[in-house]
C-alpha cells in the first residue's frame, strides 16, 4: 500500500509529544510494509542529519518552509479580519504544487494527514481525493487553541491562538462531515466528536505511542527514593503541574520522608522554571536536570514517575513512554482521560492531593502491594504491543 504522508512540521528530532507521535507511527507503518512519500511544512532549514534519520522509513522526503517576514504580518492582519487560519494561510505555493503533482500520478492508495488543520487544508484544495483521506486527530484543535489562548501571556502569541481557535471551530465542522477516515489518540475525544457527527464507523482509536517494553536492570524495591517528572518545560500545562506538585505534595512528602528527591527532566526552559526551583524552600529535595541524552537511566533509576497535569490537552506521550519501562506511575485523573490507562489500568491515580501523596509515600517505603499493578502493566504489553498496533492499523487502512 502506497501512502502520501502529509505533516504540518518535520517529525525529527523527537523533542515534543506530537513529533514523537508522528515519528513512531512512521516507523510502524514502514515496518508493516507500507510505502511512504513524506511531504510537509517546516519553520526551519533542515540539516543532513534531519533527513538521514528519516530515510530508513520513507521512500521520499519533501519539506517546504512556511512563509515569514512581511508576508507573515500581512497575512496575520488578513486572517484576523477574515476569520481564517493564519497557519494555513502561510502554507507555501510550493507545498501545494508538490502535493498536486504527486496526486496527478494516481499512485496512492491513501493520503494520511497528521492533525485536523492540515487535513482540512487538503480537503479544501483536493476535494476529489476526499475518500482516500485518513486524518490523525491529535486534539480537538479548537479546544487546544482555546486552552493555549487562555494560558498564554505573550500578547503576540495570544493573538495567534485567538485567530486559530476562531478558524478551527468552523474548519473542524467541515472536516468531520467529510468522508475521511479518522485515527483518534483519545477515546474521550472520539466520544465528544461522535455526539455531533456520525463518524464512529470510519474511526479507530490508537495509542499515542506503540507499546514497546524495555527491560530494566533494577528491581522496583531496590531503587532509590527518586520521583521523576519528564516533560517539556515551555508548556504552561507542564510547568503549572510540577509547581503545584512541589508546593502541595512534595512539601508534605519531605516532612515524612526527607530523603525523597524529585528529578525534573525536560527541554524548553527559558530560565523561568529553573529560577522557580532555586527559590523554592524545597530546592534541596529537587534535582533540576533540564534536557538529557540518556532517558533510559532516568526511568530505570526512578522509584516513581509522576504525571500531575490537571488539563487533558495533548497526546499524553509521557504515560506511554513511562509504561515501556514498567515504571510505577502516579498521575491525576486528567492525565489518563481518554487513554488506555483510564479506570486505573496500569497506573495509580491520585484522585485527590491526599491520595496522590499517600500513594507516593507507600511506594517509596515499599509498603504498597504493587504486584497487581505490575500484572496490569504486563497485560497492557500483551494487548497493545507493536504487533497488535500494526495489525489493527493495517486492517483499518486497507478496508
Amino acid at each position: 500500500m502506497k501512502i502520501l504522508y502529509l505533516t504540518p512540521y518535520y517529525p525529527y528530532p523527537p523533542v515534543s509529544g506530537g513529533v514523537r507521535c508522528i515519528l513512531e507511527r512512521m516507523k510502524m507503518l514502514n515496518n508493516a510494509g507500507f510505502c511512504l512519500d513524506l511531504v510537509g511544512i517546516t519553520n526551519r532549514e533542515l540539516t543532513k542529519e534531519d533527513t538521514d534519520c528519516l530515510k530508513p522509513y520513507v521512500n521520499s522526503i519533501d519539506y517546504h518552509k512556511r512563509q515569514a517576514g512581511l508576508i507573515l504580518a500581512w497575512k496575520a492582519a488578513f486572517s484576523l479580519v477574515a476569520g481564517k487560519s493564519l497557519f494555513l494561510s502561510l502554507i507555501s505555493k510550493n507545498f501545494y504544487k508538490v502535493v498536486s503533482e504527486l496526486l496527478k500520478k494516481n499512485i496512492y492508495d491513501a493520503v494520511l494527514c497528521e492533525h485536523t488543520y492540515l487535513a482540512y487544508w487538503f480537503l479544501q484544495k483536493f476535494p476529489k481525493h476526499e475518500s482516500k483521506m485518513i486524518t490523525v486527530v491529535h486534539n480537538i484543535e479548537f479546544d487546544w487553541y482555546n486552552h493555549m489562548y487562555i494560558k498564554e501571556k505573550n500578547l503576540i502569541k495570544k493573538l495567534y491562538y485567538f485567530i486559530e481557535k476562531q478558524a478551527f471551530k468552523k474548519n473542524e465542522d467541515i472536516l468531520f462531515s467529510s468522508k475521511s477516515k479518522f485515527l483518534f489518540l483519545s477515546s474521550s475525544e472520539l466520544l465528544c466528536i461522535s455526539k455531533k457527527y456520525s463518524i464512529s464507523s470510519q474511526s479507530l482509536i490508537i495509542p499515542a505511542l506503540p507499546i514497546a517494553p524495555k527491560k530494566s536492570p533494577y528491581n522496583h524495591f531496590e531503587r532509590q527514593p527518586i520521583i521523576l517528572f519528564v516533560g517539556r518545560l515551555d508548556s504552561p500545562r507542564n510547568t503549572d503541574a510540577i509547581k503545584y506538585f512541589i508546593n502541595e505534595i512534595l512539601a508534605k512528602l519531605v516532612l515524612k520522608l526527607p530523603e525523597v528527591k524529585l528529578r525534573i527532566v525536560g527541554r524548553g526552559d527559558d530560565g523561568t522554571f529553573s529560577k522557580f526551583v532555586l527559590n523554592s524552600p524545597y530546592r534541596h529535595n529537587i534535582s533540576f536536570q533540564g534536557a538529557v541524552d540518556d532517558l533510559d537511566s532516568e526511568y530505570n533509576n526512578a522509584k516513581i514517575v509522576i504525571v500531575p497535569i490537571h488539563e487533558s490537552i495533548g497526546v499524553q506521550t509521557k504515560l506511554f513512554e513511562a509504561i515501556n519501562y514498567s515504571s510505577l506511575i502516579v498521575c491525576t485523573p486528567a492525565a489518563v482521560k481518554g487513554t488506555i490507562f483510564s479506570q486505573e489500568n496500569g497506573v495509580f491515580i491520585g484522585e485527590t492531593d491526599e491520595i496522590f501523596l499517600e500513594t507516593c509515600a507507600k511506594i517509596i517505603t515499599n509498603t504498597l502491594d504493587i504486584n497487581s499493578k505490575l500484572n496490569e502493566i504486563t497485560d497492557i504489553f500483551n494487548r497493545y504491543n507493536s504487533f497488535v498496533y500494526i495489525e489493527s492499523l493495517k486492517k483499518f487502512l486497507t478496508n
